[in-house]
């Protein structure tokens, strides 16, 4: 039996995305956003949990953390409400993984980058119509880049419309069912229904109910 599950909600996310088992349609998530010139072939999950340096400092949780075969790490968040500091909050989380690469016996010139990668179900950009915008460390007035290891990724599903068909990256890694029509896929996959037929740019099947009150991961 098939069941119709919101993909934003947070542990069903966590759960499709950033369980073990899940690398590949991680990966290939990853590779769909990112359209890198060279595709991501290997994924790690890791613990979500950013370490404390200290006892008061604020423990950071991130929903999907993940690192490449490059050592390039990723962090992906779904957020359903758009708080007037999200921004902000999306700045801190980026960069609280970015100096938690530097422990003890770790240079500055060992560092590697971090992409952030956030979902919004709402609009937090009005002012612009893209639902997909990409901040960096750039110098806009003298165009230069600071650093190529501030990426942040911000995907305003209130915007987004699925196309006629949905456009695989590379056949050898993104999920064949997304060759399928959109309109085959509805029955047998998860898929975020809204206004003007808006729906999630991934979907799989879903074929077992999840306990949200368990964390999908196994990290304590």
């Amino acid at each position: 039996m098939k069941y119709f599950i919101d993909p934003t909600i947070d542990c069903v996310f966590k759960k499709i995305l950033g369980a073990i088992g899940r690398e590949k349609l991680l990966m290939n998530f990853v590779n769909s956003v990112l359209k890198p010139k060279v595709l991501i072939t290997r994924i790690v999950v890791q613990n979500p949990y950013n370490d404390k340096d200290y006892e008061e400092d604020k423990l950071s949780i991130v929903d999907i953390k993940a690192q490449d075969e490059n050592g390039v790490t990723y962090q992906i968040e779904v957020q359903v409400a758009t708080p007037a500091f999200l921004a902000n909050r999306m700045l801190c989380n980026w960069g609280d993984i970015y100096q938690g690469q530097l422990v003890e016996g770790v240079g500055f010139a060992q560092l590697k980058p971090v992409i952030s990668i956030w979902l919004l179900t709402g609009t937090m950009i009005k002012s612009s119509v893209p639902f997909h915008h990409h901040f960096e460390a750039f110098d806009r007035h003298n165009n230069v880049l600071l650093s190529d290891h501030m990426s942040i990724h911000v995907l305003e599903l209130g915007k987004w419309r699925k196309p006629d068909r949905l456009q695989p990256v590379d056949n050898s890694v993104y999920p064949s069912d997304l060759k399928k029509r959109d309109s085959e896929l509805m029955s047998n996959s998860i898929s975020r229904r809204g206004d003007a037929g808006m729906a999630l740019p991934f979907q799989i099947s879903a074929t077992t109910k999840w306990d949200c009150s368990k964390a999908p991961f196994g990290w304590v």
